[in-house]
């Protein structure tokens, strides 16, 4: 006997199927950690999030950041580190959940337009599990996509209620829904145009009342779209380049279509042209002549009617701001990403053409009916698969960047920041090498030579540094950091008038920026003006009070004043920002030891050698607390173990002589002495008394 389900209960399968499967293929991003495209900024190194202060919210309402206004998204990052701290663990589950959320709004709202529930889990699904669609979910940055989307689709949902039970309680939410999608990413500023959409789609016209009733709408849209143009910043165009961009736009709608069906070669960067300046290739020239043929054809075969035009500007209005229609201040021209919303168009295009093939013109062909579904089915699996792997690629900025590769081998920027990614992790070579490429593949890249005077100045190689840091300005005469890093690099060597030159021009530029404080205050500390030192940190951390080398600053210049109380306060602080500094441990271990406390200096050190177990100096230290302990025997084990490290260290000679002295064991302490004697060290006269 068969049982027919209910509505309701067909609903509830179908969500749960489509939330299941979504879960399971993009479940391999759960393993992946953050990336250093964009998370740098909004997650791991914002240290807005850390803490949810008035002042910390305030910055959040009232900062751009990478040139983008989105405040609830960044205090969505702030709520998850109250929480769960850095876990990327958590960062991508909730990206993921709220994508799985997304998958049932969007279940919802193309059940609303056509009250048919087997489209609607079909668009759904889609969306669900679309490889294009990875980017959005698996990059930890693009929880703007999953905000924006969210009360983007809830606002559409519940205008669809507005119009069908004209309450007003419905249109109030569907305006408070829009702003804080706009909150969320400026992508929400096409709403109002959508909402129109939808009015000619339930009414089959325009009027009057529908526009003044978007004009509230309109201005919010305005208002954020101009608060973005003013921290996104925007250049200067000439009226051919405007005219270059009609072209641009039509390749890149054609490019989305392509890839919405065919989602292979995927990357998480798409450059121009080589040569783009100066003319455009050949694919980018017949993009309007293609779109024009395929109007033409829809338009004699007379299919344009109300669902496909509907999908179609869906598709089109949702995608304007990013279609490059109006050029953009930005390396690449598509991205994955930009097609999450906009797909809805193209899905629900999808489905009625396979619902009317299935339905309609196969209605009599059981064989081919049978095809058609085991087809859908296969590219179902084949989607799945897709975004399953690509999932994979997001695992860290490594595998990202050597994705993007493989796909443009010569992409200056992805050799650059897979050079920062190695850069890093302290595998230096591999770094010089990227950055090496990067600026044989793109001289002008001023950020490839910025980075690879890092690497020379973490390598000491100096010279090699401020050349590097050169080179970049002269590309970039306005690159703050640039200054900073060289005013540093120039401060190592001695020079401190450069030093103070680069770093107060730095500072000129960008006024905000602490680590030009800091390294004042490193400057004014090598010429021994402790005072100036004490100022210029102070200003570091009132501009970012997570700069971890400045409250080591300030403890080490309270301890050459002797005031140990605020040193270890300061090492402290030090440690409460980064948990594995060293010079920020030992540093307290070699103040707790001065004033007695030998117990605090002894897990200190622990701390130290567990991070860095091949530190001469911090066993040695550690031997003289277990020598002051009468653990001699562990004491000397830590003296071995430092001249290990070091063989020409001479205070770990002379406390093992001292150690064996103790033990009665008179003829290592000599030897220890002789060898001593031969690095030129004469020991302390008691000792030689004693011995002989």
């Amino acid at each position: 006997m068969k049982v027919e389900l209910s509505k309701k209960s067909k609903i509830l399968i179908f969500l749960l199927v489509t939330g299941i499967i979504t879960f399971i293929t993009l479940s391999p991003c759960l393993k992946n950690g953050y990336c250093n495209w964009d998370d740098y900024h909004l997650i791991t190194a914002n240290h807005s999030i850390k803490d949810l202060s008035l002042g910390n919210l305030k910055e959040m309402f009232t900062t751009g950041y990478v040139g983008t206004y989105i405040p609830l998204t960044i205090l969505s990052f702030a709520l998850e580190y109250r929480f769960f701290k850095l876990n990327p663990f958590f960062t991508h589950l909730i990206n993921l959940l709220l994508h799985i959320f997304n998958v049932t709004l969007t279940f919802w709202f193309i059940y609303l337009l056509s009250d048919n529930l087997l489209l609607s889990f079909f668009v759904s699904l889609l969306f669900g599990i679309h490889p294009l669609h990875v980017e959005s979910v698996a990059w930890a940055t693009e929880r703007k996509d999953m905000l924006y989307s969210l009360f983007y689709l809830s606002s559409l949902i519940f205008y669809i209620y507005h119009l069908r039970l004209h309450k007003n309680f419905y249109y109030i939410l569907t305006l408070i829904l829009f702003i804080l999608s706009a909150l969320s990413k400026p992508m929400a500023v096409t709403l109002p145009a959508v909402l129109l959409l939808i009015d000619y789609y339930f009414e089959k016209k325009f009027s009057f009342a529908q526009i003044s009733s978007k004009v509230l709408f309109f201005i919010i849209a305005a208002i954020f779209g101009i608060i973005n143009i003013i921290f996104q910043g925007s250049g200067t165009f000439s009226f051919s380049t405007y005219f270059k961009h009609f072209f641009v736009f039509s390749h890149n709608l054609l490019f989305y279509l392509y890839k919405l069906l065919i989602p292979l070669n995927l990357s998480c960067f798409y450059p121009y042209p080589e040569n783009f300046e100066k003319s455009l290739p050949l694919p980018f020239l017949i993009a309007p002549v293609l779109i024009a043929g395929i109007i033409y054809f829809m338009i004699k075969a007379k299919i344009l009617k109300l669902n496909v035009i509907f999908g179609l500007l869906f598709f089109l209005i949702t995608l304007l701001p990013v279609s490059q229609i109006v050029p953009l201040v930005a390396p690449a021209i598509t991205a994955d990403r930009y097609t999450y919303i906009p797909s809805i168009g193209i899905f629900f295009l999808a489905g009625l053409f396979l619902e009317g093939l299935y339905f309609k013109r196969l209605k009599e062909s059981p064989p081919s009916r049978f095809i058609l579904k085991s087809f859908l089915l296969l590219v179902f699996i084949l989607y799945a698969i897709l975004s399953f792997n690509r999932c994979k690629i997001w695992k860290d900025s490594i595998t990202l960047w050597s994705d993007v590769l493989k796909k443009y081998p010569k992409n200056g920027i992805a050799y650059n920041n897979r050079g920062n990614a190695h850069f890093l992790l302290g595998q230096y070579d591999k770094a010089l090498n990227d950055f090496n490429q990067a600026i044989e593949f793109n001289p002008s890249l001023e950020l490839a030579y910025f980075n690879r005077g890092k690497v020379y100045e973490r390598l000491m190689m100096l010279d090699k540094a401020i050349a590097d840091f050169t080179n970049a300005l002269k590309i970039q005469p306005n690159l703050a950091i640039g200054y900073v890093d060289r005013g540093a690099a120039y401060c190592r060597i001695g020079e401190y008038d450069k030093a103070y030159n680069d770093l107060s021009y730095a500072l000129k530029l960008d006024s905000k920026l602490g680590d030009a404080y800091y390294n004042l205050g490193v400057l004014y500390f090598n010429l021994k003006n402790y005072n100036l030192a004490l100022e210029q940190y102070r200003k570091a951390l009132s501009i970012d009070p997570y700069l971890t080398v400045a409250y080591l600053g300030l403890g080490d210049i309270y301890f050459i004043y002797g005031d140990f109380g605020r040193a270890i306060e300061n090492y402290t602080k030090a440690i409460a920002q980064d948990p594995y500094n060293v010079d920020a441990y030992y540093n307290r271990a070699v103040t707790y030891t001065r004033v007695g406390d030998l117990n605090n200096a002894l897990l200190d050190y622990n701390q130290v050698l567990k991070i860095k177990p091949d530190f001469p100096l911090a066993y040695n230290n550690r031997g003289n607390i277990y020598l002051d302990f009468d653990e001699i025997e562990r004491a000397i084990q830590d003296y071995n173990r430092a001249i290990e490290l070091d063989s020409n260290y001479a205070p770990a000679y002379y406390n093992r002589a001292v150690a064996y002295y103790t033990l009665g064991d008179f003829e290592k302490a000599r030897k220890d002495v002789l060898i001593l004697k031969k690095l030129g060290v004469i020991p302390d006269s008691t000792l030689l008394k004693l011995l002989k």
